[in-house]
């Protein structure tokens, strides 16, 4: 299998589109990096906003929930999480929004996932350099986690200090 990036290099996917478009000269790796870096950010501010706009809604206790998927590359000695999270807003709707996909450096114990959840929460709040009364941290920001039966995953949230509800 070929990854996107590789896709558009390949002769086959070139020859296609030549016939579909001879004008299409496909972007380059660093073109589509920086086009994703803009978006993310633009996606990253909305999602701080949103979830601003409910924080004060909801008197400074938020509404919501976090959970943390994991997975290793077999051929590597790597593995990587997922951290969703939803929020109540102030129409009492449901906004669902992943906040990082990534390498999960280090052993996949509690204390490492611990510090990874952190590091995006903070980076996450760091974003928009918006001075605020509320405290992002996992703790304070999170009121429930909701996770699968893995035991790391389940020792993450204790340490932190989240209620957990397990969907099996």
């Amino acid at each position: 299998t070929l990854s996107a990036f590789a896709t558009l290099h390949d002769q086959f996917f070139k020859s296609f589109a030549a016939h579909l478009n001879p004008c299409f000269r496909p972007p380059s790796f660093h073109t589509i990096r920086k086009v994703v870096r803009v978006m993310k950010g633009m996606l990253m501010r909305a999602i701080y906003e949103q979830l601003l706009t409910s924080l004060k809604f909801f008197g400074g206790q938020p509404f919501a929930s976090v959970s943390v998927d994991m997975w290793s590359a077999r051929h590597a000695n790597m593995g990587y999480a997922a951290l969703d999270v939803q929020f109540g807003d102030p129409r009492f709707g449901i906004t669902e929004a992943t906040l990082a996909v990534g390498a999960v450096p280090g052993t996949h114990d509690a204390p490492a996932i611990k510090e990874w959840v952190e590091k995006v929460v903070k980076e996450f709040h760091t974003l928009n350099g918006v001075l605020h009364p509320y405290d992002f941290t996992p703790a304070s920001l999170f009121k429930l986690a909701v996770i699968d039966g893995g035991s790391n995953i389940q020792n993450t949230f204790r340490l932190i200090g989240i209620s957990i509800l397990y969907c099996m």
